[in-house]
This record gives structure tokens, C-alpha cells and sequence, in this order.
């Protein structure tokens, strides 16, 4: 049955607009709690769903039986988050170990490469398993960060009110707490040939410059993981409001596209923080600006962008797995909980 609030009443979080319906079914129980959270005055009766269409943006608001709809916990979306990274991480590692190798290497002269020419010289020294070198590490990495990435923003967007902010928030705790991870990663898998462990990196790195040699260039990291994961999930909430992420394939899409967009635009910052990670330059003691300056130096704004291609072709399967892994988990896991609670 359709028809429109009674009252009048503006749908939370926005005003009225000149044309609205409002498509709702009657529960067999009256709750004054529930009438007020949808707007209605007085004990009158509750609705068991109430959506409504204002303009470009659909807002749906359930209830059934008088219960709160389920929403997957902390630990469960730690766990969908980080089965999303690493089944992406896995998939992409090929192009991800070519990248790196491009992004390290000099723009010209001895040692400079390029997609066919690293691919080839890792298949020549390593094999087709040197493809998926520091693989292992880049999954563990990829499950604790993408844990906490997704599990903190599906937390502080519920807090703050904007996937912006929560996807920023959450891009600085996962960052923060995984980076040794990701130093270790880009040692192992930016170079080609030898048979150099995880362990046996690590502690050369302690026993050279000290423990806090592991968080070298972490502001770099840091700060682009912010500016990147803003953009991310604010692009993709704006997709989502406007009813594009919904369905099968809709996360996929709208991830995908938001993951593009913020990547491009943070790319240069990327290179800067290999470089750093690695160490090279001023005994390893370079600053972010005079990184900066020395790759520019070496090829202006396409040394800053190389291995963009590869990172394009590796970032939309990626963010495609990563956004339909996690959010078609979770609503698995939701329904599953509201059927439970039903019972």
C-alpha cells in the first residue's frame, strides 16, 4: 500500500521535496519507539518497512518485529575485510612485483626498465614463482590492513555521518599499524635475483640503522593512505547514494571506479615512498621534498607516474574483489542475522 506520512513529516536527514511517496507495511504491534524514529507523532502504529524516494537519493530505513536491523559486528567484518585483501593481493601480485620494479628503477641509463624488460628479467633469475615474490608478506599485510580498512570505516561512518572522513580515519590506523609490513614487502619484491628472506631483510635493516629504520618514510605512507582513502570512500558513497552500488556488480563498479579516480590523483606520491622505503638517496636519510625533487629531476612528471599503466590494470580487479568480496559478504552476513532474529 503507498501513500505519503502522516503529518507531513520530512524523511530524516533532508527536506521534503515537491514530489515523494513513501511505500510502507503495517507490523502487527504498535510501538511508540518505533513511530518515532520514522517520523510519526504520538504511540502510532509501527511500520515494518518505510522507504522513500527524494530526488536522485534512495533512503530505506527496516525493521522487522520490532528490532533494529542487524548489522554484521566488528570482528566479522575484520574477517570479510581481510579474505577481500587477500584474495586480491593474490590476484594482482604479478603486476604488482613488475611495478615495483618499475617504479625503483632509474629512468635511463644501466638498470632502467620497462614492463617487458623487468617482467622478463624476473622470469629469467627467478621463475615464474619470482612473480609472486614477498607474496606471501603482501597477504598478511593485505589481511590485517584491509581488516582494519574496511571494519574501522563501516564503524566511523556509522559515527561520524560521511564515508569521507571515516575512509580517511580508517586509511591512518591500517597504514599505521601495518606499514613495517609494507616496508619489508617493497625491500623483497623491488629487487631481482638472490634468495633474500623476510627475516634476513628485516634484520639487516635493524642491525644497519636501528628498530625505527622499519617506519622509514611512514609519513609518506601515512599521508597518502589518508588523502587516497578520503577520496576512495567518499567517491564511493556518493555512488552508492545515488543507487549505483547496489546489486551483485554494483560494489564491484562503484569500487572500482572510486579506487581509479583517488589512485591517479595519488600516484606521484606513491613513487616518492618507494624511494624512501628503499633508502636511496642521502645515505637513506632523505626528506620527502628532496625525494620529490630527485625523481622529477629524473624524468619530470612521467619519472612520477611510471608504472601508472600497470598499476591501472592491477587496481580494477583489485578494488572490484575487494569492494564485492567485502560488502557481498556482509550482507550475507546481515540477512542471515536478521533471519535469526526473526525466529
Amino acid at each position: 500500500m503507498e501513500g505519503v506520512l502522516p503529518g507531513g513529516s520530512v524523511p530524516p536527514g533532508g527536506r521534503c521535496p515537491s514530489r515523494w511517496k513513501v511505500s510502507f507495511h503495517r507490523a502487527d504491534t504498535t510501538q511508540e519507539d518505533g513511530a518515532r524514529r520514522f517520523g510519526f507523532s504520538g504511540n502510532a502504529p509501527y511500520w515494518q518497512e518505510v522507504s522513500w524516494l527524494a530526488g536522485n537519493k534512495n533512503f530505506q530505513t527496516a525493521a522487522m518485529s520490532g528490532k533494529k536491523k542487524e548489522k554484521a559486528s566488528v570482528p566479522t567484518t575484520m574477517a570479510i575485510g581481510a579474505f577481500a585483501g587477500a584474495a586480491s593481493k593474490t590476484a594482482v601480485a604479478p603486476l604488482e612485483r613488475v611495478r615495483l620494479l618499475l617504479q625503483m628503477a632509474p629512468a635511463r641509463g644501466e638498470g632502467s626498465r620497462s614492463a617487458s624488460s623487468g617482467f622478463s628479467a624476473v622470469m629469467k633469475s627467478e621463475g615464474v614463482v619470482g612473480l609472486w615474490r614477498g607474496n606471501g608478506l603482501s597477504i598478511i599485510r593485505a589481511m590485517l590492513s584491509k581488516g582494519i580498512l574496511f571494519s574501522s570505516q563501516d564503524v566511523l561512518a556509522g559515527k561520524l555521518g560521511s564515508d569521507a572522513l571515516a575512509g580517511g580515519g580508517a586509511g591512518l590506523l591500517a597504514g599505521g599499524l601495518t606499514y613495517p609490513l609494507d616496508l619489508l614487502r617493497t625491500r623483497l619484491a623491488g629487487t631481482v635475483g638472490g634468495g633474500t628472506s623476510v627475516s634476513r631483510v628485516a634484520l639487516d635493516i635493524v642491525r644497519t640503522a636501528g628498530p625505527l629504520a622499519l617506519f622509514r618514510g611512514v609519513h609518506a605512507t601515512i599521508g597518502g593512505a589518508v588523502t587516497y582513502e578520503t577520496m576512495r570512500f567518499g567517491t564511493y558513497g556518493a555512488l552508492r547514494d545515488r543507487g549505483m552500488a547496489d546489486g551483485v556488480l554494483g560494489p564491484a563498479m562503484c569500487g572500482t571506479a572510486a579506487s581509479l579516480l583517488a589512485g591517479n590523483i595519488i600516484y606521484p606520491n606513491d613513487t616518492v615512498r618507494r624511494r624512501l622505503q628503499v633508502g636511496k638517496g642521502a645515505g637513506g636519510s632523505e626528506t620527502y621534498l628532496c625525494a620529490l625533487r630527485a625523481l622529477h629531476a629524473e624524468g619530470g612528471m612521467a619519472r612520477l607516474y611510471r608504472g601508472i599503466v600497470l598499476y591501472n590494470i592491477k587496481v580494477a580487479p583489485s578494488a572490484a574483489v575487494q569492494f564485492a568480496t567485502f560488502h557481498g559478504l556482509k550482507r550475507l552476513v546481515e540477512s542471515r542475522a536478521e533471519v535469526r532474529s526473526v525466529k
